[in-house]
């Protein structure tokens, strides 16, 4: 590939040298024609101007002339005819004088506009032949650079020392065209090329018969083993057979034992018998050599027998020997097998039991859920009973309205008095903030409709259109129910969608669960997926689905509060302070909450405050219908006392310290990298951290994970919490 670059840019530039040498020829004929034209035009300019100098001769000397012919008396009487010829002649010939001299005029500033147009050209010339010069020179410059190139690569590529100083040799040359080198570079290259697609060649060749010699050697490591294996099988087999020979040995010694009292009883015989006389000591010597032939006999016989004996004792030693070593073979089998069933056993043991654990988990989630369910059908509940009280008090009102029928001033207080018992201020301002526009058009063309046909006098009271047309007002009411029924279908759909594409529910597939440090009882601990903004950046999220700190229930707001003060004790001991930040924007749209931490130098936590309060106080628009800085410090540091439910808002702590609120009006105008902004502005961060964040490998999140348990190992309150909740239930158990 380099080699083809390198030939492609030799070949354009010996092209842009060829261009050069043809446009500088070029220019050089323009040149020259240029100073043809410009010494014909000289030379025209002087005939012309000759020609000006003797027609001004001829005129002058005719003017004399007609003068003395005017001036004689002769002339005068000869006739009038002359005359008068003479001077429509002199006429003509000024009037022709005068157009010379105009178009000799014209003529001097064509010349003039012409040889200012030549020297214009002349000077462009020289310009571009300025600018072709420094061209041919960079073009050199770099046609010496690529034939150091080409040598470098020539080099790379293998080629011999010959071939460099043939290429060295021509490229000195000044005889030789830059055609040539670059062909003769190219030629180079090419060989250059085969060389090392060769050297490539033995090179794959060379890793095959390292492969192969790969496989050989793995081989004869196995050969190699598979021989210490038959050694250690030889040895002990030997062992066996050097214990059998000396069993051997022992029984060879007994009967050497029993052979020599065989001796000694033969010799006592012998010393035992009486001295014979003739005929008893021939009976003696007769009897003597029939016991030595005897003796003998049975010494052969022992001797066989014991021979036999031998090899009987040796093959039943080798027998035995032979059936334990089987038996050990057997043994050693059944041994593995046991090992293996074992083993085998503990893996099914294991799997049992994390399936125990996942369902005792998916058991304990069950309850939490059921209990949860429980609870919320217990508010329901609760709920449904107000309601019912309600309208069942609304009833016996309207009950008691139509016995008494009272004034419209009593009605006016009546109905005053009810909406003021059933509603507080925070609930006025919730339904005024959920209510839209399209509930109020609905509900002023509902009444403009009601109220078109009654009739009104001076005890007639707004109250009034809802008691009349109860037929009309049955049919809306019911129309009313439908599409609320249909809006709360809708709605549940949406949030069920939501849930299901949420990736912060611990129950959700999409949930990155490589990315949790820890976690506790309602929420957990993670790192953002995204490049973190400073070491240590850090997110607590609620377990269940909630779209704001506003509606978590009050265990859920406490073991928050647990995990910050865990992080502020952990950057304390690392000399480093941290902000809390909450963006909760499109509450209606239900996302998932969660609360980041920002670790922040000492200092610059020092005059974090000063930095947001001045950050919020600018933000949004200059007029707003709320307040724009809330300090939760004169609301006890709550963030749930000092902004109603179902507004977006934006919240900030200083570490334990109580920091600011802000309702946001403009969530098109509220930026989502508001705090992350003000952040990286104190901090002195690059732009793209909280702009556009690049999206990190699993790698890098893992790493990224590590690290952080490793910072927060000695901080971590979850195991502490769950062994001490684990004792509790074996307690009660």
């Amino acid at each position: 590939m380099h080699e083809r670059i390198v030939i492609r840019n030799m070949a354009n530039i010996v092209e842009e040298n060829a261009q050069l040498k043809r446009d500088l020829d070029t220019a050089k004929k323009q040149l020259t024609r240029i100073g043809l034209v410009h010494e014909r035009l000289g030379q025209k300019s002087d005939e012309l101007a000759m020609r000006y100098d003797d027609e001004r001769r001829r005129s002058a000397k005719r003017k004399r002339t007609s003068s003395v012919s005017s001036v004689s008396p002769s002339s005068s009487r000869s006739g009038s005819s002359p005359s008068r010829s003479h001077s429509f002649g002199v006429e003509q010939y000024k009037d022709k004088l005068t157009i010379m001299n105009v178009e000799l005029d014209n003529l001097k500033k064509r010349l003039l506009n012409k040889l200012t147009n030549l020297q214009d050209e002349s000077n462009t010339a020289q310009a571009e032949l300025k600018i072709e010069r420094s061209k041919r020179e960079i073009c050199e410059k770099r046609r010496h650079h690529i034939i150091k190139m080409m040598a470098c690569l020539l080099y790379q590529f293998g080629a011999d020392h010959e071939l460099l100083l043939s290429f060295a040799e021509s490229c000195k040359n000044e005889d030789v065209t830059e055609i040539e080198q670059s062909q003769h570079a190219v030629a180079l290259a090419e060989q250059a090329t085969r060389t090392r697609r060769e050297w490539q060649q033995m090179k794959a060749a060379l890793n095959e018969h390292g492969t192969a010699f790969e496989a050989q050697r793995k081989e004869a490591d196995e050969e190699r083993d598979k021989l210490l294996t038959r050694l250690s099988t030889l040895e002990q087999e030997s062992e066996d057979r050097q214990a059998a020979l000396e069993s051997l040995k022992d029984f060879r010694e007994s009967t050497e034992k029993l052979r020599k009292v065989l001796d000694l009883t033969r010799v006592t015989r012998e010393v035992d018998q009486p001295a014979p006389n003739n005929f008893k000591n021939l009976n003696a010597e007769l009897d003597k050599a029939a016991l030595s032939v005897g003796v003998r006999q049975l010494t052969k016989s022992v001797t066989n027998a014991l021979y036999v004996i031998e090899r009987n004792a040796i093959q039943v030693v080798t027998e035995q020997a032979n059936k334990a070593y089987h038996k050990l073979q057997a043994r050693l089998a059944t041994v593995e097998a046991g090992v293996e069933a074992e083993k085998k056993r503990a893996a099914d043991a294991q799997s049992a039991l994390e399936v125990c654990v996942r369902e005792k988990d998916e058991a304990l989630q069950t309850a939490k859920t059921l209990k949860e369910a429980a609870e919320t059908a217990e508010r329901q509940k609760d709920k449904y009973k107000k309601v019912s009280d309600a309208i069942r008090l609304a009833a016996q009102e309207t009950l008691r309205k139509i016995e008494q029928k009272p004034t419209s001033h009593e009605r006016v207080k009546a109905i005053d008095d009810k909406f003021s018992e059933r509603k507080e201020v925070r609930e006025m301002v919730e339904e005024e903030r959920m209510t839209t526009a399209e509930d109020q058009i609905g509900m002023f063309d509902h009444l403009a409709k009601a109220s078109s046909s009654v009739r009104a006098d001076d005890d007639f009271v707004i109250d009034d259109i809802f008691m009349s047309h109860k037929k009309k007002r049955k049919q809306t009411d019911d129309r009313e129910e439908r599409s609320k029924r249909d809006r709360h279908i809708a709605d549940h759909k949406r949030h069920e969608q939501t849930l299901d594409s949420c990736n912060m529910c611990i129950d959700s597939t999409k949930l990155r669960k490589h990315l949790i440090v820890a976690v506790g009882l309602k929420t957990y601990l993670a790192v953002p997926s995204v490049q973190s903004l400073v070491e240590g950046h850090c997110l607590i999220v609620p377990m269940m689905h909630v779209p704001s700190s506003l509606q978590l229930d009050e265990d859920v707001f406490d073991e928050m509060k647990i995990w910050r003060k865990g992080l502020v004790a952990m950057l304390a001991d690392r000399d480093e302070d941290c902000v809390f930040i909450e963006s909760a924007k499109n509450v209606q749209h239900q996302p998932h909450m969660c609360i980041e931490c920002i670790p922040l130098p000492k200092e610059l936590g020092d005059a974090a405050p000063i930095y947001f309060k001045k950050a919020i106080s600018e933000c949004e628009g200059e007029w707003s219908d709320n307040k724009k800085l809330i300090d939760l410090a004169s609301r006890g540091g709550d963030i749930r006392r000092a902004i109603p439910k179902g507004f977006s808002y934006f919240a900030v702590d200083f570490g334990l310290q109580s920091g600011y609120a802000h309702v946001i009006e403009d969530e098109q105008r509220f930026p989502a990298n508001f705090a992350k902004e003000i952040v990286g502005g104190m901090m002195d961060l690059d732009h793209n951290l909280w702009r556009k964040p690049s999206v990190e490998t699993f790698d890098e999140q893992t790493a990224k994970v590590v690290h952080f348990k490793d910072m927060w190992k000695s901080y971590d309150w979850t195991e502490r919490v769950k062994q001490r909740l684990k004792d509790s239930d074996e307690s009660d158990d």
